[in-house]
């Protein structure tokens, strides 16, 4: 099964379990098309576009508390890092979707030494590894330092 099936089988579990603005959400990202996506924001990017990595919980990937996020947050699959560059439009909790691969919650941060870049938390640091690195759009869905930024057709 590849990152897309699986993708869609969660977007449909938020339709049928979330709350309403969390079905609408994943039905407007389900029937995504090229040009659903919409730049609102005049004058400010509504998306980025970024190095894609994984990481998992080892203390040679992050810091000597791996299971512990920067949000003070147990680490889950689902959350991802970013680089510090991109905090100046995210902060923990954010929703983001990444082209071709999904829906993710901020709740980490990367070493200061990279820009333009997230990281896909992974348990396995084989699967983290053999994601590699890919350059994807970063569309920001939700965010507390900019609301409503996005808006899909």
């Amino acid at each position: 099964m590849n990152m897309l099936m699986i993708t869609g089988i969660l977007l449909n579990m938020l339709i049928s379990y979330g709350s309403g603005d969390e079905q609408e959400l994943a039905s407007k990202i389900l029937n995504y098309e090229e040009d659903a996506i919409i730049e609102e924001v005049p004058g400010d990017s509504t998306h980025f576009q970024v190095d894609v990595t994984a990481y998992s919980p080892t203390v040679s990937e992050t810091d000597s508390t791996p299971l512990i996020t920067a949000s003070n947050k147990m680490v889950k699959e689902g959350y991802i890092a970013v680089s510090r560059d991109l905090e100046a439009y995210l902060e923990f909790g954010d929703k983001v979707f990444i082209e071709d691969i999904g829906i993710f919650e901020v709740q980490d941060r990367m070493n200061r030494r990279w820009s333009k870049r997230v990281d896909i938390f992974f348990y396995n640091t084989k699967r983290a590894i053999q994601f590699g690195k890919v350059k994807k759009k970063m569309w920001i869905l939700d965010s507390k330092k900019h609301p409503k930024k996005i808006a899909m057709k």
